[in-house]
């Protein structure tokens, strides 16, 4: 009877919990789905692209044929400087307005609860893909990600760097293929040197920022805080060549692994309030959602999660 109720109840919280909470502001078009429209050179929404990085999507018409992961519609092409000194740089950065039509959507900087003492690690991420057929030489790939003071200054106040897949590393980046001696593309005047490549293969490039590694600053953010994050190329001359494809950014808090499955909330006690948490969790499409691991979070999760709440905790 008491599991019957309990799902007979399920509709109500579902309507209920929009109302209860407001989840934080997610990293908006991470997959680099929707198009600005706004712009004549092709970007998308929400991101802002230095230099000759270029948005490529699936239904263009230019060379090389655009690479994507799982299908999606459009991806991020980092070349190298090919002896250009302002290319040197190049990258694509959560910085532009989450709806380009409207300065007051605010930028597409995630927001996350600040607390050096006792907050939550933040997961950065991205996955690339280096084409055998045009491996990465010269110059190093990665992220940064800039957690933003409040108030009108919304500069850095912490930031952290990982250029960590290098083509001149004795130890190549995992999942990565190294090449003793690459050719630079003919005519291009650039001398051979070693490359990295997946072949072909996307590769998660993933780092954990502890917030207890944050520095002490005599005015921390407000919450929700905010972060801006990049994947970048960087050379430190004009000598390197080869294409870095970019897809499925993402930042997020990393939610602790409770004890009991039922204790979403993770506080010693499986209680209303987990189902609570949950359904704020499903809603946001935030990490542990998808409650029965399918791959994808649907109302089966809903049901999966009640069926462990009720069966509590050991």
């Amino acid at each position: 009877m008491r599991t019957r109720f309990g799902f007979a109840c399920i509709a109500a919280l579902v309507l209920a919990t929009p109302a209860m909470s407001q989840p934080l502001q997610p990293l908006v078009n991470s997959g680099f789905e929707e198009r600005d429209l706004a712009w004549f050179t092709p970007r998308p929404i929400g991101y802002r692209m230095y230099n000759t990085t270029e948005y490529r999507q699936t239904d263009d018409v230019i060379l090389p044929a655009p690479t994507t992961r799982n299908g999606s519609v459009g991806a991020i092409r980092l070349p190298g400087a090919l002896g250009q000194a302002f290319a040197q740089f190049t990258a694509v950065h959560s910085e532009e307005f989450r709806d380009p039509s409207n300065p007051l959507s605010g930028r597409n900087w995630p927001e996350y609860t600040f607390d050096p003492v006792a907050g939550r690690d933040i997961r950065v991420s991205c996955w690339f893909n280096i084409p055998a057929s045009d491996p990465l030489v010269g110059g190093l790939f990665g992220m940064k990600v800039c957690f933003l003071r409040s108030g009108s200054n919304f500069s850095c106040y912490q930031e952290f760097e990982w250029l960590a897949v290098d083509p001149s590393s004795a130890t190549p980046f995992p999942g990565t293929t190294a090449v003793a001696l690459v050719e630079p593309p003919a005519g291009s005047g650039l001398t051979a040197g070693p490359g990295l490549h997946t072949n072909g293969q996307w590769v998660k490039f993933e780092r954990i920022v502890r917030q207890s590694d944050f520095g002490a600053f005599p005015t921390p953010p407000t919450n929700p805080a905010r972060a801006s994050i990049q994947a970048l190329r960087f050379s430190v001359d004009t000598n390197s060549y080869g294409t870095v494809w970019v897809d499925d950014v993402n930042f997020e808090e990393v939610v602790p692994a409770p004890t009991c499955a039922a204790d979403f909330n993770n506080s010693g006690t499986r209680d209303v309030a987990d189902i609570f948490a949950f359904l704020t969790a499903w809603f946001a499409n935030a990490p542990g959602s998808d409650f029965n691991n399918s791959g994808t979070r649907d109302v089966a999760d809903i049901f999966a999660f009640l069926t462990a709440w009720f069966a509590g905790c050991p």
